[in-house]
């Protein structure tokens, strides 16, 4: 952002360069002239680089970061505290500590147990980790943060105590629901009458009785219309029944009504403890969990960023604003909040302090946003801090809270900025008519988009526009899901004839998954794509190899990532053929190109001493061979670089943390590629795009909070000050079905302003699909569409497709076709091994082959000849050697056809099976305690083979050498011995020695 703010100043400030199109509407807003505008940004520039400490830009949290840091003792931090930014790094941890102290804390245990059989029962969850990391990340989330304080004081052995109330509390008055209906019941038995006899029967109040006195399902205590008519209109019986029926009811009436009064009394606080234990055992841990982040703090140093707001609110809001300059060691005299619709009450509340005295000096503040783009409320964002100002927003009457409100007031100017910039006028048209017509009959939605309409500037290029929709009639999601693409793709075609290019078109879906399925079908279709899928790291083959590589260093035998590795290497091209060969191959030993790879149990002898991240450089050279540029690997690398840095150093440890991460590693999106790009509309907020097509079909349930924090008044629950409720119909009866209303509207509100954004970020073309149907409740967004076409007089019944403007009256910039990325040409990767030698003590690595090369050969072959049991492991010993560095590649393969003849030789094949015994260099110690050991010594059934191996010419000392073994070996008791000596010249001689 200081680069975009420098360069347009430094841009403003050129006297030789007419100004861009871009800066054309500044001088007609500041009412300069065009010399005054560049004299003014000439003096600023030179301003801001005189003072350039001064320029602050950052986001709000490393702004509170940078107080934290000053105010770390104060808040009770770690000075040299680590920032955490990612959730799954520190949830695993929480949890971890969490199931650490079940069945060591019996109260704990008691709760933990409740907690996860309560979410089994009401969502059918049943991984307790997955529910629990759910439920550990909200409370990373700034609501409830003051109710939770509240919480401090209690113990686990209190919420049991709180919890035992609760039940008994509930139980008690169930009971007396129960015996209240039956007694009613009883006196219409008394009078020996019928249901019938009764208003409605079983559906009228006699039935209501019924149901209270089983208590099976709440939701009849409101009563139905049959019920409330006896109630309120005195309505007891039928016209049909005679005077003696009509007598008898009479006589017990005004009792039936004091027993449906008094089962009224007790349904408030039915309902309050039965929603409270709903949630009681969340709340339990709610603080256990708040208790764990502090303890997690002080034991490795680190913080989560969502804290950074919740601990200046504790601890730094009553601190004088001048005391927290001073700590920083910088005053700021102008605040300028960008996206402030975005911005969370805590962060707000924390900010105010420091925009209150600058605005008490005089000083200049702006606060910039677009409540029709708040989209981020699951982030912690409150639009209504915006759409309130200059009133604070749910903020509790004080001396305090009145003088800084007044303070906006005073100051407070609001300026609409109503031109569009960005879409040309028939797209902009559209727009300004659909949100009209749709903040029509919802006050919420008015005060969002207050102001909407917005202006087209007057220029030619900004004439015309296309604006399209198409309705797909399906009742089911699934077919609606397989229709669409074939919009999509038609619209696609369309496009590219009139002259769009693939980057000049985005995809703009609701959800991840969404946008994978739009991404692999337009693949599927031969499309160049652009997606966060396409990007993301796990799909990259020859990510996916390394990752096999350094799992299988660790577990050779798992036959699952042993399929993976050799599936990956035929993904990655560097072997071909069909898989079940390729592993078979693998898996029996064979000569194969997939063999060559397979050499892991070597690998972690050779590489174990490395570091992870020298590990992955040396798996991709040794897999790739002359790797090339590939921009997921280099992600790769600086993601094994980051755990690096930050002190890990285990392999284990990487895995395990690329388990937890691979879902979300994605690459940067390029620019200028020439392909279609597919995204969500959150990412897409801030972008503009050619043309956009948009599928944010709402197939689902809109999302949103699904429990609040209330303050409790319960002479019962003494020490319970606060507690989550569940947000459902049954508040009803607590008198706060006005807080499922208000969530209701807001989820409503951030549907329709993702509709906004998504609908926003066209220039000159836009494509809506939506769908029809899908029965009672149908798709909300597809009935928005509907209705506007409806509310347009345009609507017509077998109509499917509507335009706005026309795609051939465009005139498009052709772009210059230049990709502004940069290309990496070489992926640079060295063995630091290569370039530095260190002096081992293995006589082998002292003496180089070219020296000496008949006594260093033959040492050569002797090692690794003790390293072979069976003949399936030539390939992997010759491959340790290699990159052990005592043979070159050319050397390996001379090296590994020999030892193939010795192993596969047909008076030798037979000892290199795994249905012998071998003994390789065993010991043997003679009487006179003088140590043999010969090469092999091989048991199959009831021989004794002894194998010694030889270089260089036959000698009658080779004969006297192997005859002294089977001495040795005849005295240990074995009968029957076999002696071979084998020498290894350029072919393979094997001479059967005669036991003397």
């Amino acid at each position: 952002m200081k680069d975009r703010i420098l360069k347009a100043l430094a841009e403003l400030s050129t006297s030789d360069k007419p100004i861009s199109n871009e800066f054309e509407g500044l001088t007609q807003s500041l009412n300069m002239t065009e010399d005054e505008l560049r004299l003014q940004s000439k003096k600023l520039l030179g301003l801001i680089l005189h003072r350039y400490d001064d320029f602050a830009i950052s986001t709000i949290d490393a702004f509170v970061h940078r107080i934290i840091r000053t105010f770390a003792l104060d808040v009770k931090l770690p000075q040299n505290f680590e920032v955490v930014i990612d959730q799954d790094d520190i949830i695993p941890d929480i949890i971890e500590d969490l199931y650490k102290k079940v069945g060591h804390d019996d109260s704990l245990t008691n709760i933990m147990l409740n907690y996860v059989l309560s979410t089994i029962e009401d969502e059918g969850a049943y991984d307790p980790t997955r529910k629990l990391y759910d439920f550990v990340s909200q409370q990373l989330k700034e609501d409830g943060f003051d109710f939770v304080r509240q919480l401090e004081s209690l113990t686990m052995d209190d919420f049991l105590r709180i919890i035992s109330r609760i039940r008994s509390n509930a139980a008690a008055i169930k009971s007396a629901i129960q015996k209240t209906s039956k007694d009613a019941l009883e006196l219409i038995a008394g009078q020996h009458l019928e249901p019938s006899d009764l208003y409605y029967g079983a559906r009228g109040i006699y039935g209501y009785f019924v149901k209270s006195s089983t208590l099976v399902k709440d939701d009849h205590f409101q009563g139905n219309s049959n019920v409330n008519k006896t109630i309120e209109e005195g309505i007891w019986y039928t016209k049909k029944i005679d005077s003696a029926t009509k007598t008898s009811i009479d006589s017990i009436k005004d009792k039936l009504l004091a027993a449906f009064n008094s089962i009224q009394t007790y349904i408030p606080h039915y309902f309050l403890f039965k929603l409270l234990y709903a949630k009681i055992y969340a709340v339990a841990l709610t603080k256990e969990i708040a208790d764990l982040f502090q303890q997690h703090t002080e034991e490795n140093q680190s913080v989560h960023i969502s804290e950074f707001n919740k601990r200046i609110s504790n601890e730094i809001s009553g601190q004088p604003v001048p005391f927290i300059y001073e700590r920083l060691g910088r005053k700021y005299s102008h605040f300028l909040i960008d996206e402030f619709q975005d911005t969370s009450i805590l962060q707000w509340n924390n900010l105010l302090p420091l925009i209150e005295e600058s605005l008490s000096v005089g000083n200049f503040n702006m606060l910039v946003g677009d409540a029709k783009q708040a989209i981020y409320r699951f982030r912690n964002g409150e639009v209504g801090l915006f759409t309130q100002l200059p009133k604070l927003y749910q903020t509790e009457i004080s001396p305090e809270s009145m003088q800084r409100e007044s303070l906006l007031k005073e100051h407070y100017r609001e300026v609409n900025l109503d031109t569009n910039y960005r879409s040309m006028k028939e797209v902009v048209d559209f727009n300004n008519l659909f949100f009209e017509f749709l903040k029509k009959d919802n006050q919420g939605i008015q005060d969002i988009f207050k102001g909407h309409q917005q202006l087209v500037e007057e220029k030619e290029e900004k004439k015309g526009g296309y604006v399209a929709m198409d309705l797909i009639y399906s009742e089911k999601v699934a077919d609606y899901a397989n229709l669409r693409m074939q919009h999509f793709e038609s619209s696609i075609e369309l496009l590219l004839k009139q002259g769009y290019s693939q980057s000049d078109i985005c995809v703009l879906s609701r959800t991840n998954k969404n946008t994978a399925e739009v991404a692999a079908y337009l693949l599927g279709k031969g499309y160049q794509v652009v997606s966060s899928e396409s990007l993301l790291l796990q799909n990259a083959p020859y990510v996916r190899l390394i990752i096999d590589f350094l799992t299988l260093v660790l577990t050779p035998n798992d036959r699952v990532v042993q399929a993976s590795f050799v599936q990956n290497l035929i993904y990655s091209e560097i072997i071909k053929g069909p898989f079940h060969h390729a592993f078979k191959a693998v898996d029996k030993g064979l000569k194969s190109k997939a063999a060559e790879y397979y050499n892991f149990e070597g690998f972690y002898t050779l590489i174990q001493g490395f570091t992870v991240y020298e590990m992955a450089e040396f798996a991709i050279r040794y897999l790739l061979r002359d790797p090339k540029p590939n921009v997921y690997l280099q992600f790769f690398l600086d993601f094994v670089f980051e755990y690096q840095q930050q002190g890990k150093a285990s392999l284990e440890g990487f895995l395990k943390r690329w388990e937890d991460k691979k879902d979300k590693l994605f690459i940067s999106m390029p620019e200028g590629e020439e392909a279609i790009q597919v995204m969500t509309v959150h990412k897409a907020k801030g972008l503009k795009f050619e043309a956009v097509i948009v599928d944010i079909a709402q197939t689902t349930t809109l999302k949103g909070k699904n429990i609040f924090w209330t303050p409790i008044h319960n002479e019962d629950l003494k020490g319970l000050k606060v507690s989550q409720l569940p947000l459902s119909g049954e508040l009803a009866f607590l008198n706060k079905i006005d807080i499922l209303e208000e969530e209701q509207n807001k989820r409503l509100i951030d549907f329709i302003n993702l509709v906004y954004v998504a609908f926003t970020r066209a220039v000159s073309s836009l494509i809506i699909t939506g769908r029809l149907g899908g029965g009672r409740g149908g798709d909300l967004y597809g009935k928005f569409l509907q209705d506007f076409l409806i509310d347009q007089h345009l609507w017509e019944d077998d109509k499917q497709h509507y335009e706005w403007g026309s795609l051939s009256d465009l005139n498009l910039k052709k772009s210059d076709g230049k990709n502004k990325s940069v290309e990496i040409k070489s992926f640079a990767s060295t063995n630091w091994q290569e370039l530095v030698k260190l002096a081992p003590s293995d006589e082998v690595y002292w003496e180089m082959i070219d020296s000496k090369p008949a006594r260093t050969y033959g040492k050569l072959i002797h090692q690794m000849l003790s390293r072979i049991i069976t003949a399936t492991e030539v390939s992997k010993v010759v491959n340790e050697s290699h990159l052990a560095g005592q043979i070159d590649r050319e050397e390996s393969k001379t090296i590994q056809q020999l030892l193939a003849d010795v192993v596969e030789h047909p008076k030798l094949a037979s000892l290199f099976t795994q249905e012998v015994i071998v003994k390789n260099e065993t010991e043997v110690i003679d009487a006179k305690g003088k140590s043999h050991r010969p090469d092999r010594v091989v048991i199959q059934n009831d021989t004794l083979t002894i194998i010694d191996y030889k270089t260089g010419d036959r000698d009658v000392s080779h004969n006297k050498q192997v005859k002294d073994y089977a001495q040795l070996f005849a005295e240990l008791g074995y009968s029957k011995i076999k002696l071979l000596l084998v020498y290894l010249n350029q072919k393979v001689e094997v001479l059967e020695v005669t036991v003397d």
